[in-house]
């Protein structure tokens, strides 16, 4: 697998310079100091900072110790900026210059492989480390991690069930990294079954393993079930957080239960808690489907007391329960609210405005919409065209020019009209909505 970077070449053309600066200056900064902010950029992600500072150590002032714990170092801030590629061609070096490998070196690349997704590449690190070294707990819980966010749970449940052989104990995390497999995979019950596993082995599961339960019931739509694991951990006096509460807020959303969703942003802020930008869009979503303004209206303002800044999502949300409530103007209005935040209205939003604006009939406003937006160097979607169609469907034909000039406009784009969009089109024919055309309108 390695022969597949072909850049590993790259890491050594870039600690040439660390040799050539052999007789530096006694005048340079201490090796202790150039190592802890080498250490402080890796913490943070910071691949070029972490190598600029690497080159700045005289490779002749450190031990044999030292030196793989340079490496390690730099291979912590590919780590944790998942550049797996770059990662390799340190390790690559490493090998070529003959620095000493050990379980940290390792557990860096397998780290780096699950943070950038690369389920494989972390078990081939896991492999090779066994090769060598002893395998390390923190290893093999990296590796079960990457197989987890891929939701790769066989793999997962095949790396754990060799923990013991490995004279390790499975330990919260490694339970946790399953549950997280089984959930990624969309596996609601085998998810649940593992946190019962965990609690069989008398390990206590903490609050991130019941959130991933959790909000794999949301994410399949259970909201009961969710709601069952959130008092299941209350029970185990653990303490629900802003992610337990939000997956049943999302959960609640996208299931068109608008009232409840309020419900649980209250008790999540009735808990102390501080709700985040995603529990408040998830709300304003859930009341935009239900044409709840209002509700929706609140939410939005609280975000701005909350100094959570309302993004175009969330006025996106609330133009959208405009238009369900047949309220043009105030979506007109929101639209308005939003660049006075300071916000460039995107092609959903203005969609939302065309779309209250057909809903109600209003044809010029909603093709006064989609000229501003074209104006503003947006390009409008089929979705605009069509909403401003369906704003001159008449059966009396009155407005067949203005349908008929969106229809070449349309075309013009080179969008391809849908059934929806030939169906607006044709009932702004004289006695479109009559006869043969009678399929449209059901397809509309």
């Amino acid at each position: 697998m390695l022969k597949s970077f072909s850049n590993c070449g790259f890491a050594m053309r870039r600690f040439q310079p660390v040799r050539a600066r052999r007789g530096a200056s006694a005048a340079a900064p201490a090796w202790r100091e150039l190592l802890d902010r080498l250490n402080a950029r890796a913490e943070a992600g910071d691949v070029a900072g972490t190598e600029e500072v690497f080159l700045c150590i005289r490779e002749g002032d450190a031990s044999v110790r030292e030196k793989t714990v340079l490496f390690n170092t730099l291979l912590k801030a590919c780590a944790k900026r998942g550049d797996l590629r770059q990662a390799i061609a340190w390790y690559c070096h490493m090998r070529e210059a003959k620095i000493r490998i050990n379980n940290k070196t390792f557990g860096k690349m397998i780290e780096a492989a699950a943070k950038s997704g690369e389920a494989d590449w972390a078990c081939f690190w896991l492999e090779a480390m066994a090769r060598e070294l002893p395998a390390s707990r923190a290893a093999t819980g990296a590796a079960i991690d990457a197989c987890a966010r891929a939701g790769r749970w066989a793999a997962a449940v095949l790396l754990f069930e060799r923990l013991p052989g490995a004279g390790i104990e499975p330990d919260c995390m490694t339970y946790s990294s399953v549950v997280k497999a089984y959930s990624n995979a969309g596996l609601v019950e085998e998810a649940a079954v593992w946190l019962g596993k965990m609690q069989a082995a008398a390990i206590l599961p903490d609050v991130i393993s019941y959130n991933t339960v959790i909000h794999a019931c949301a994410r399949a739509g259970q909201v009961n079930q969710a709601v069952e694991w959130l008092g299941e951990m209350q029970r185990a006096c653990l303490r629900p957080s802003v992610v337990s509460y939000s997956s049943i807020i999302d959960a609640c959303a996208k299931g068109g239960r608008a009232e409840e969703a309020v419900m649980w942003l209250e008790r999540l802020e009735q808990a102390r808690l501080q709700p985040n930008d995603v529990c408040y869009n998830s709300v304003i979503n859930a009341c935009a489907k239900a044409g709840q303004v209002g509700q929706a209206a609140q939410c939005l303002r609280a975000m701005a007391s909350a100094s959570l800044g309302p993004d175009l999502l969330a006025y996106a949300g609330v133009v959208q329960a405009c238009a369900r409530a047949g309220q043009p103007a105030e979506a007109e209005e929101w639209l308005g609210r939003a660049e006075a935040a300071c916000l460039a209205p995107d092609v959903v939003l203005y969609n939302g405005v065309i779309g209250a604006c057909a809903r109600a009939g209003w044809w010029q406003q909603a093709i006064g919409w989609l000229d501003r937006m074209e104006a503003k160097q947006l390009a409008p979607t089929l979705i605009s065209y069509t909403s401003a169609l369906s704003a001159c469907a008449r059966e009396d034909g009155a407005l067949q020019e203005a349908a008929t000039g969106l229809l070449r406009r349309l075309v013009s784009r080179r969008l391809q009209p849908d059934a929806r969009a030939l169906a607006a089109a044709t009932r702004a024919e004289p006695g479109g909505g009559q006869g043969k055309h009678e399929t449209g309108r059901q397809t509309d």
